[in-house]
């Protein structure tokens, strides 16, 4: 477990102000439209850009940014162009191509990316296309987003744009205009992020003083719908998602439900693999079965004993307790990782709400992973409470409510919540049944004078 993270918000959607020393273990609670997700959102869209997500990100960026290039001048304008111009066109198409697959997938150093821009350009030089201005300024492009990445910081930069963008929406950023963001370790702050879009960008400012080597985060993993199951498709082209589900957590959680990761230094600490074996089968336990991912029909199933069943006939709140259980047993979980989930009781059962607690609790002490919970059930929430004390983590643990900062409900500070007086946010999420006692009590009542 690395250092506390620092984390500060202000008047960024339905959140007015949150100071959040983020922990090992993090319990959010709060009403509908708090700003829960708000937070957890941020949290996965900052993690991940510090994390080997981030760089994988920016590797992937660039190289989209020469298949647009291949596409529009090698491919498309070649050859419709066959007959004007001077060079061969299958001997061009050939030597990219052969370049193209010496591409390192997740090296983002600026040595490897310069090296390998002027091998493309030399090649583009060579037939002479960098004799039409429009190519040569597309050529142009490449390497001004390749000399962003001269420092960690410029890379940084670009993927938390992106990330925002996807996330939030393109669209919505402009609701966010004025707000705050800061985070960084308990000491220094890594980030300094100020939402202004009244000029219509983004601007971002860093503390150069810190290294960015003392994180080290692997995979963030966002979980926050469990019909996430029902939305793959794949065809010729590669992992697909049905639906207005854009968002980068949804293809990333999806890589690692519906493939193995191949982790042999993860794979030689034994008690790391039993550890996840165990808990693997608690939650086959759990659900009575197992999900699988059926390569033939490139589709998830749940199988039991006796049956198979398709995807869609299998209960969301099943579905959410089987993202877990593929992820453990695809081993796409690893020390250091972190697991953001939203609202993780949803359409669970109290009684199997509580068993959830106590697996989540158990991955994060045996996996040594970090988790960030939001959730408006005082089942879980309280189940993560006794679970944490049980298992000696309690000083590692924090909770938080969100507020509400004036009887509008509109905007929300989130504050912590000591253990001692974790009553306040019982209270706070029990208060429909302060409203069910209410309307019982009057009943009473009348019926007493009728």
């Amino acid at each position: 477990m690395q250092n506390k993270i620092n984390f500060k918000i202000n008047n960024f959607g339905p959140i007015n102000e949150a100071n959040i020393d983020i922990n090992q273990i993090n319990i959010l609670g709060g009403i509908n439209g708090s700003g829960k997700s708000f937070s957890s959102k941020l949290l996965f869209c900052f993690l991940t850009s510090i994390s080997n997500q981030g760089k994988i990100i920016e590797n992937q960026g660039i190289f989209s940014s020469y298949d647009s290039f291949i596409n529009r001048w090698i491919n498309n304008f070649s050859r419709s162009n066959q007959d004007s111009i001077e060079y061969d066109f299958g001997e061009l198409s050939e030597e990219i191509n052969s370049l193209m697959l010496n591409w390192k997938e997740n090296n983002i150093s600026y040595e490897y990316l310069e090296d390998f821009f002027l091998k493309f350009k030399n090649i583009i030089d060579k037939y002479e296309l960098l004799k039409n201005e429009s190519c040569k300024n597309d050529l142009d492009l490449i390497k001004e987003t390749i000399d962003i990445n001269k420092n960690e910081y410029g890379y940084i930069t670009r993927v938390i744009n992106y990330l925002l963008f996807v996330e939030f929406g393109q669209s919505q950023m402009k609701f966010f205009k004025n707000a705050l963001i800061e985070f960084g370790d308990e000491f220094d702050n890594l980030f300094n992020y100020k939402l202004d879009f009244k000029d219509n960008s983004l601007n971002i400012s860093f503390n150069n003083q810190m290294s960015l080597n003392k994180f080290d985060f692997k995979n963030i993993i966002y979980i926050d719908s469990p019909s996430l199951l029902n939305f793959y498709i794949k065809n010729d082209n590669g992992l697909k998602i049905n639906g207005n589900t854009g968002q980068f957590h949804y293809y990333n959680l999806l890589r690692g439900l519906i493939s193995k990761r191949d982790n042999n230094s993860i794979a030689l600490e034994e008690l790391y693999y039993q550890n996840s074996k165990n808990l693997e089968s608690k939650f086959i336990n759990l659900i009575g079965g197992c999900f699988e991912f059926d390569e033939e029909s490139s589709k998830f199933i749940f199988k039991t004993n006796e049956n198979e069943y398709d995807i869609k006939n299998i209960a969301s709140g099943y579905k959410q307790l089987g993202i877990l259980q593929l992820l453990l047993t695809n081993k796409c979980i690893s020390p250091g990782d972190w697991i953001i989930f939203d609202e993780p009781e949803i359409n669970l059962h109290p009684g199997i709400q509580i068993q959830l607690a106590e697996l989540l609790v158990k991955m994060a002490v045996e996996l040594d992973i970090s988790i960030y919970i939001n959730s408006h059930s005082p089942y879980i929430i309280e189940a993560f409470e006794v679970y944490c004390k049980k298992y000696n983590i309690n000083d590692k643990t924090s909770f938080f409510l969100c507020e509400s900062i004036d009887e509008t409900h509109q905007k929300f500070n989130i504050n912590e919540i000591k253990c001692e007086n974790l009553e306040i946010l019982y209270d706070n999420l029990a208060e429909p049944y302060h409203i069910i006692n209410k309307v019982r009590f009057d009943n009473d009542w009348n019926e007493e004078f009728e």
